[in-house]
């Protein structure tokens, strides 16, 4: 009697980040735990299960981005365990591992607040993922004090309405600005210095994706949240290992937090600082996603702690 080949579909978004990355850790963990096939599916194209799934070849699970062809109609037409990872608002039913957005904005809010600014803003985009970062990034800026304005900048009309009122409060001091993504803060950054923004002198910009694309388009090197998509995948793979092994599904889902801002000349505020400040300055900021003393700050800066004050 013949034996059959267990695979895994993996549909995910072509080309973008983080999918690649959720994709590589997905499929490398459970090759490396199983040995099972994979099957790579982009969401953009219709998804007929007939004809990727063909000889010897029987699908076990599915770990998926919902959206473009995936729906849980389509899951349940798979008949196996699935594993979601996107969180874009599209409704299902399966368990899910994703992103900590309150993560992502409360370390962009640290980050920026570690430059020693005092003034903020969150450009928001459409994506369902970007409420909860904005929301995050809000209160903790407020919880130390300050303001933070939040806006709507990907229209035209937005665009002019952002930039008018950054301008105005700008005039007030330096602000923070937290993109919901790279592609947008690529964005920002060069309307800004059309407006005649300087970046990060009036405006510090801070994105999150860390995009090849973005990086090229960007004036400037980009301030940017690498999203953690290769630990993203290795979770799935775990849990769908254990859901086809008879597990339970969890009933909330797994969201893991970013580990760093990779930080770049768009919030570089350093240039023209006493060495020592500077110096000081960096550091909080490149350890602006974990809780250090002073003495840490004072040793990095080089001197004692009454002449760094």
């Amino acid at each position: 009697m013949a034996t059959s080949d267990p695979a895994v579909l993996l549909g995910v978004r072509s080309g973008m980040s983080p999918w690649i990355d959720i994709a590589r850790g997905a499929a490398d963990e459970i090759r490396r735990s199983t040995g099972w096939r994979i099957i790579l599916h982009l969401t953009d194209a219709p998804l007929r299960p007939g004809g990727l799934i063909r000889g010897r070849i029987r699908l076990v699970g599915a770990i998926c981005r919902m959206g473009g062809s995936i729906d849980q109609e389509a899951l349940d037409r798979l008949g196996c365990p699935a594993v979601v990872v996107s969180n874009n608002g599209t409704p299902h039913r399966c368990p899910r591992v994703g992103v900590d957005e309150t993560a992502v904005g409360r370390l962009a809010a640290r980050h920026l607040l570690g430059l020693g600014l005092r003034r903020f803003s969150y450009a928001n985009s459409p994506a369902h993922f970007s409420q909860e970062r904005g929301r995050a990034f809000a209160e903790t800026v407020i919880a130390a004090g300050c303001d933070c304005l939040i806006a709507d900048a990907h229209g035209e009309d937005d665009r002019r309405r952002f930039l008018a009122r950054l301008t105005g409060l700008a005039q007030d001091g330096p602000i923070g600005l937290f993109a919901a993504n790279d592609g947008l803060a690529t964005s920002l950054v060069h309307w800004l210095l059309e407006a005649g923004l300087p970046v990060p002198e009036r405006v510090a910009v801070l994105g999150v994706d860390d995009s090849a694309d973005a990086q090229l388009a960007a004036p400037m090197p980009l301030s940017t949240i690498p999203l953690p998509g290769e630990r993203i995948g290795v979770e799935a793979a775990h849990l769908l290992i254990d859901l086809v092994g008879g597990a339970q599904p969890p009933i909330t889902p797994l969201l893991i937090p970013p580990a760093l801002v990779l930080t770049r000349r768009s919030t570089d505020l350093t240039a023209g600082l006493e060495p020592r400040v500077a110096a000081a300055l960096r550091f909080t900021a490149a350890h602006a996603h974990r809780n250090f003393a002073a003495a840490e700050v004072v040793a990095a800066a080089g001197c004692g702690r009454r002449t760094l004050e």
